[in-house]
């Protein structure tokens, strides 16, 4: 059986699916994945462009405390995204699980690095 496209509708408009509630859990943890790109790469981009290789211990100490404020938010944004609705939760796992993964990779990268 084929439809016509031409055929006026059936069924009124207003009878469709009501949108989808907005989720606080799903919002959240967009702003935490987008705050932990923030803490982990402005501090680098900082400390890299100011000092280059010679790195001070205080350049350090900024550059760990991005590394676990960048971290901590995503590791919180992964939490909080299991409180949005079913079928709605991929978004926020993927903002800040991908960032996580490369994090961690750029971490091993840089302590697997002989110094000089």
């Amino acid at each position: 059986m084929t439809v016509d496209p031409y055929e006026p509708p059936k069924s009124e408009p207003s009878s469709a699916a009501p949108p989808r509630p907005k989720s606080f859990a799903l919002r959240t943890s967009i702003v935490l994945a987008i705050f932990g790109v923030i803490a982990f790469w402005v501090p680098g981009v900082y400390v890299f462009a100011r000092h280059g290789d010679a790195v001070s211990g205080a350049a350090e100490a900024l550059l760990g405390v991005g590394a676990i404020a960048s971290i901590s938010s995503h590791l919180v944004g992964v939490g909080v995204v299991l409180a949005a609705p079913r079928g709605r939760r991929a978004a926020g796992v993927l903002a800040n699980t991908i960032p996580l993964v490369i994090l961690a990779a750029l971490m091993a990268l840089g302590s697997a690095v002989p110094s000089a």
